[in-house]
C-alpha cells in the first residue's frame, strides 16, 4: 500500500527512484509503523529536491540560476505533469513571481501551489468541488459510485468519441462504493490528463509532419470530430467568438499545438454548458424526451400538457411504470418535488421532473447495490456494468437490451472472468468468441419479456436480481429437456487463455455501500 500512497501524495519522481528508497527502507515485515513511514516521506521529499533541482540545472544553459518560461515549461513536461498554459501562467502570477525568467526557488514554490492545487487553476479546482457537492446526495462528504459518471459529464468529460483515452477507476474505488472529495479530484485529474493527451494524439495525426508543424484549418474541424462529433458541431461558433481573424481567415489560417489545444478545450466547454442546461441529459437522452413531448403536445394541440395526458407521456418515456409500483412512487415524488401533482406541464417543468425522477432513481438503486454482489457474486467492480442494464431496462423494456448486456447478465461463467485495466462491457465487446448466436439472443429476450408479462417489470434492484436468477437457471421460455425428460440449462462455453485472463470472486458485504 506504500507505492499507493506515495503516488496519492503526488511525488514527481520516477518508479525507479521510488522503488529504490522502498529497497532502502527495508521493509520487510509488512508492517510499517509511523515513525517509519515518516522517515520514508522524508526521503522521498529530499530525493525529489534533488531530482527537480538537477533537471533545472540541465535546462540552465548560462548557468546562471534562471531558465526562461519555455524552459520552465519543458521542465514540467520532463516530470511527467499536464499543465495547461493558462494555469501555469496563473499559478506564477498567484506565487508573485516575474515572468521573464524564472529561479529554481521560484519554480519549487510553483511546483508546491500545483501540488496543493491537483494540476488545476483556481476556477477549474473550484468548479470541480462545486460538483462534488452537488453530487454528494447524501451530504456526508461521500459521493457514491453511481453518481461519478453524472458528476464527469457534469464537468465536461466522457462525452468524447471512442477514441479519447478511457481512465479505468472502478476497480479502485468500487469496493467501498463511494468517493471522498480528494478523492474526487485526483479522478478529475486522472480524467483531463487523459484527455490532453488523445488531444496531442489526434494533433500529430492532422498536423502536418506528425504534429512538427501546424495544423490546417481545413483539417481542424475532422481533427476535432475525431475527439467529439459534437465539437464538429460547435467549432465554428466558438472561433467566431474567440479567434475571429483566424475564421475570417480561413485559407491561411494554422493552428500550432497549443492553439488546437485551446479550441478543443473551448469546445469541450460549450458540451459541457449544453449539458448543463438540459438538466444534465445528454443529447441522446435529450432526443428521446424531445421527441415523446412533442407527439403528445402534438397530440393534445397545445404547448403544456393538461394532467390528463400525463400518464400516457410518462408510459412512454418510463415503460416500467405501467407495471411496477416502485417505479411510480417515484416518479410520483418527483411531481411532488415540482408540485405538480394537479397541474399541467410545460417542456421546462418536464425536463426537470425526469431530472428528479432520475436522481431519485438512482439513489434507489445505489442503496441496493450491495444486493449484486450477494446474490449474484459479481466482483464489487463490476457491479455499475449490471446496474447501469439495469437502468436502460426500466427505460428502454427488456427488448431494448443489447445481446452484450444479455450475456453479462445471463453467464455467470462470464461474470467471474476479468482483463487487467478493462471493464466488463469493453471486455465483452471486444470478445467475439462470447457473442451469443442470434437465436440465443431472441431466447432470452423472449423469456425477460415473459417474466415481465405475468410478473409486471422489475422495478427494484431485487426483483431484477430475480428475474436474473430465473434467467441462468431457464433461459429459453421453452425449457430444454435430455433425453431423461431433465430440465438442462443452456451455458455458454469460452475458450480462454489463461495467461490473458484472471479469475475474480468473493462476496460482498452488505456494509461497503452503507452510505
Amino acid at each position: 500500500e506504500i507505492k499507493l500512497i506515495i503516488h496519492w501524495l503526488g511525488f514527481y519522481i520516477d518508479s525507479q527512484m521510488s522503488r529504490k528508497l522502498l529497497e532502502d527502507a527495508s521493509v520487510h515485515s509488512g508492517v510499517v509503523t509511523l515513525s517509519a513511514f515518516m522517515r520514508l516521506m522524508r526521503s522521498h521529499r529530499a530525493t525529489e529536491y534533488a531530482h527537480t533541482r538537477e533537471l533545472f540545472q540541465r535546462l540552465d544553459e548560462n548557468n546562471d540560476g534562471l531558465i526562461a518560461p519555455r524552459d520552465l515549461c519543458l521542465l514540467f513536461k520532463k516530470l511527467g505533469l499536464c499543465v495547461l498554459p493558462e494555469t501555469l501562467a496563473e499559478l506564477v502570477e498567484d506565487c508573485q513571481l516575474p515572468h521573464q525568467e524564472f529561479s529554481f526557488t521560484g519554480f519549487w514554490k510553483v511546483l508546491q501551489l500545483l501540488r496543493h492545487r491537483d494540476g488545476f487553476s483556481s476556477s477549474d479546482l473550484k468548479a470541480i468541488t462545486d460538483t462534488f457537492r452537488r453530487f454528494d446526495h447524501s451530504h456526508r462528504g461521500e459521493m457514491t459510485t453511481r453518481s461519478v459518471p453524472n458528476a464527469l459529464r457534469w464537468l465536461g468529460y466522457l462525452m468524447g468519441s471512442d477514441v479519447v483515452e478511457k481512465v479505468e477507476w472502478r476497480r479502485e474505488y468500487c469496493d467501498k462504493g463511494c468517493l471522498s472529495e480528494p478523492e474526487f479530484v485526483k479522478l478529475v485529474r486522472n480524467h483531463a490528463e487523459a484527455n490532453l493527451r488523445s488531444v496531442r494524439m489526434v494533433f500529430r495525426e492532422y498536423a502536418e509532419d506528425l504534429g512538427a508543424n501546424p495544423l490546417h484549418f481545413i483539417r481542424l474541424k475532422p481533427a476535432l470530430q475525431i475527439l467529439s462529433q459534437s465539437y464538429g458541431d460547435l467549432v465554428e461558433d466558438w472561433l467566431k467568438k474567440n479567434m475571429l481573424g483566424k475564421w475570417e481567415n480561413q485559407q491561411e489560417a494554422t493552428f500550432n499545438f497549443e492553439e488546437f489545444l485551446r479550441v478543443a478545450e473551448g469546445c469541450r466547454g460549450l458540451v459541457r454548458e449544453r449539458f448543463r442546461s438540459n438538466c444534465g441529459f445528454t443529447d441522446k437522452e435529450l432526443m428521446v424526451l424531445t421527441t415523446n413531448f412533442a407527439a403528445m403536445s402534438t397530440k393534445c394541440g397545445m404547448p403544456s400538457l393538461p394532467p390528463s395526458t400525463l400518464i400516457e407521456l410518462f408510459r412512454c418515456t418510463v415503460p416500467a411504470i405501467q407495471t411496477s409500483k416502485n417505479v411510480r412512487d417515484l416518479l410520483r415524488k418527483a411531481m411532488r418535488v415540482h408540485r405538480l401533482e394537479v397541474s399541467g406541464l410545460d417542456w421546462h417543468g418536464f425536463l426537470m421532473v425526469m431530472r428528479t425522477f432520475e436522481d431519485l432513481l438512482e439513489n434507489d438503486i445505489a442503496e441496493s447495490s450491495y444486493l449484486v454482489c450477494e446474490e449474484l457474486g459479481l466482483p464489487a467492480h463490476a457491479v455499475d456494468d449490471y446496474l447501469d442494464i439495469y437502468a436502460r431496462y426500466l427505460h428502454e423494456g427488456p427488448r431494448g437490451l443489447s445481446p452484450s448486456d444479455l450475456q453479462f447478465i445471463v453467464n455467470p461463467e462470464a461474470l467471474s472472468q476479468l482483463t487487467s485495466g478493462k471493464g466488463y462491457m469493453e471486455t465483452l465487446a471486444a470478445l467475439n468468441a462470447w457473442q451469443l448466436p442470434d437465436h440465443k439472443v431472441a431466447e432470452l429476450r423472449e423469456a425477460l419479456v415473459q417474466m415481465q408479462e405475468q410478473k409486471g417489470a422489475a422495478g427494484t434492484v431485487a426483483s431484477f436480481i430475480h428475474y436474473t436468477k430465473e434467467l441462468r437457471a431457464n433461459p429459453s421460455p421453452r425449457s430444454s429437456t435430455n433425453s431423461m425428460g431433465e430440465y438442462r440449462a443452456w451455458s455458454p462455453k469460452m475458450s480462454i487463455s489463461s495467461n490473458t485472463w484472471s479469475i475474480a470472486s468473493g462476496r460482498g458485504r452488505k456494509t461497503m455501500f452503507a452510505a
